[in-house]
């Protein structure tokens, strides 16, 4: 192999580039011959060879050649082509230019003489030693040559040098992997623990309430004890009876509603016996929202007699709303013992009554009662603009905003009051939502997201590189935006920015019964939790936004038939209205089911003949909340008083 001092460079002519070994790049020594004609040093070829695992590949064209089995060694070599290397190092080690002619005055060696193996001039061609020797123009072989040249030594170096900066950043970017998943892999672990430390202080309070209910028995039987033994007047073949007329597989353990009970009435000797009796009745044939509610209460003796006093004082009620207020009642004293209770529950949910006898809680208490919605239907609004098919309600002071062919803002009465800016006629927007006065509408085909101010014009679209058809949207109260993709089946999430974050349900396989197909609309309780109208798998889901697990889901029925989720929105109890259809074609079956914020089915509005709604939205109007729904096919929005 050369020494580096004699490295050719572009300078030392084209002579020096035909005879320079294309794996050192200098000029050969004791050169090789390949059977495809290029030639190489002697030890660069052997060491070329242990590089390619014992095979020949030429270093110029990259071409596979049959080695000989005495190796590199026994590779033709050619004396003259040897000298001429030899002539041409001594010259670039002397400094003199080797590309002129030593015999005939410094000519240049424009020619390439095959038989000898020697760069010569003009004159030299003409000469008897080279006359009639095959020869050709040398600028000419060298750009033969060039074209077909294999990656140079100096090439794999860098390529080597590539790789190894390659391999580093792999290093750092797995480094990283690995801290990321480290880091939420503590977040989940610390989250698992709040939720094992939850849970058990849950257990551990139910036990307690189940000690004190036994620890109550106990007293109770007690007391029965003590007044069998002082009683004389009291006749204890009753008591063994009515133990007796029980059924037999009703146990003596402790419950809310069915316990041995003894109370002594201050009046008489004798004293108040219960056994799970049904103290109460109702005499209100429904029970809704905003309608008087009426009950009855009877007291009776140990005999089955009616309790009648003169005591004010001897019955106790209240009742505690959806809103958690407790209120207390004034019950009524008719006669023969009974009490009459009334009360006007203002929201539909779950409502708890609370009574006690002679400070005492009496058997069937507390009482349960599930109000159903009002939903008295009002003005409908139907605007003056041109409607193809309405898809969203928003109602903004005493105006409404609409979502139709563009977003459109009416004032109650229908009147059109602005048209918002829309500069792209494919734009078929779905639904709307609104933060900061601002509004965030969904195209649908537009396949993004178009915030708006609240004079109507656009300022900026977000979601054009992971949308496909976009639908419900929803914003939190730090201006995150959530948005509803029926074409993904997913929920999207976008910062205040509008630059996607991540899909907000997870698709781990322990998750699988959360997968969504179609949503709907969206919207968000007070709690933060996202409402979801999951259309093809007809049915609410409820989910935890930060985790993303489902927290309830709700299969919405109606008369034993499944029904296609389509808008959904909350009350201000957390109450959740759904517009529902029993077919997505041709059966007319549809209206608005409601639901308390437990999943209890609550009842349905007397929606009559909604056909295709849409989205929903409710609104506080003074003491009562009103709800809006798109009547698609009607052009218009119903609306209900709750």
């Amino acid at each position: 192999m050369a020494e580096a001092s004699t490295k050719l460079t572009t300078s030392d002519g084209e002579l020096g580039d035909l005879l320079k070994c294309p794996i050192c790049q200098d000029v050969c020594e004791e050169p090789r011959i390949l059977s495809c004609q290029h030639i190489a040093c002697t030890e660069c070829i052997n060491n070329w060879i242990r590089a390619k695992k014992g095979q020949l590949w030429c270093p110029e064209c990259n071409q596979q050649r049959e080695l000989p089995a005495g190796g590199a060694e026994s590779l033709p070599h050619s004396f003259r082509l040897n000298d001429l290397c030899g002539i041409l190092k001594e010259k670039l080690e002397s400094g003199e230019e080797g590309s002129n002619c030593k015999l005939h005055s410094g000519k240049p060696l424009s020619m390439i003489c095959f038989e000898c193996e020697v760069g010569v001039c003009d004159s030299c061609r003409t000469s008897t030693e080279h006359t009639g020797h095959m020869c050709a123009d040398a600028k000419q072989v060298l750009e033969l040559k060039a074209d077909g040249k294999a990656e140079t030594a100096k090439n794999y170096l860098i390529r080597i040098d590539q790789l190894k900066q390659e391999l580093e950043k792999s290093k750092e970017d797995g480094l990283d992997v690995l801290r990321d998943f480290k880091k939420r892999s503590e977040f989940a672990h610390q989250r698992l623990l709040q939720e094992m430390e939850k849970n058990y202080q849950e257990k551990v309070k139910v036990l307690g309430n189940q000690e004190k209910e036994l620890e109550e028995y106990v007293a109770g039987m007690r007391s029965f004890n003590e007044l069998t033994k002082t009683q004389d007047s009291m006749d204890v073949s009753i008591v063994v009876d009515q133990l007796k007329s029980l059924p037999k597989e009703e146990s003596l353990r402790p419950k809310t509603t069915s316990y041995l009970k003894v109370e002594m009435v201050h009046e008489y000797e004798n004293a108040v016996l219960r056994w799970g009796d049904q103290v109460w009745q109702v005499t209100s044939d429904r029970l809704t929202a905003g309608e008087a509610i009426h009950l009855q209460l009877l007291l009776k003796d140990d005999r089955g007699r009616k309790v009648v006093t003169e005591r004010e004082d001897v019955l106790s009620v209240e009742v505690c709303t959806v809103d958690k207020r407790t209120i207390p009642l004034e019950p009524q004293k008719q006669e023969g013992g009974h009490f009459t209770i009334s009360f006007t529950p203002s929201f539909a949910g779950w409502y708890v009554l609370t009574a006690k006898a002679f400070d005492k809680m009496i058997p069937g208490s507390p009482l349960q009662l599930k109000v159903e919605p009002r939903g008295i239907e009002m003005k409908e609004i139907a605007g003056e603009a041109p409607s193809s098919q309405l898809h969203d309600v928003l109602k903004v002071g005493d105006n409404f905003m609409l979502v139709d062919k563009t977003v459109i803002m009416m004032d109650k009465n229908g009147k059109l009051i602005q048209s918002f800016e829309n500069k792209d006629w494919y734009f078929y927007p779905y639904s709307i939502a609104m933060h900061k006065q601002c509004y965030y509408v969904t195209a649908m085909k537009g396949q993004v997201v178009i915030m708006y101010q609240a004079n109507g014009k656009e300022v900026r679209r977000f979601g054009g590189d992971v949308l496909k058809r976009p639908t419900g949207i929803a914003l939190d109260k730090e201006g995150n935006i959530y948005v509803a993709d029926n074409q993904l089946s997913k929920i999207l999430l976008f910062g205040p920015d509008g630059k996607f974050k991540e899909y907000v349900i997870s698709t781990e396989p322990s998750r699988q019964t959360m997968s969504l197909n179609n949503p709907w609309f969206i919207k968000f309780n007070s709690k933060g939790q996202l409402i979801i109208a999951d259309f093809e798998n007809q049915r609410i889901q409820v989910i935890n936004v930060q985790t993303g697990r489902e927290i309830m889901s709700i299969m919405v029925m109606h008369e034993g038939q499944k029904m296609y989720c389509r808008g959904v929105d909350v009350d201000r109890h957390d109450n959740i209205y759904v517009g529902a259809r029993a077919d997505k074609s041709g059966n007319p079956a549809e209206g608005i089911f409601v639901y308390g914020p437990d999943g209890t089915y609550l009842g349905s509005l007397p929606a009559k003949d909604l056909h295709w709604s849409r989205g929903i939205h409710i609104a506080k109007d003074g003491q009562h909340d009103v709800l809006y729904v798109v009547d698609s096919s009607h052009k218009s929005v119903r609306t209900f008083q709750l």
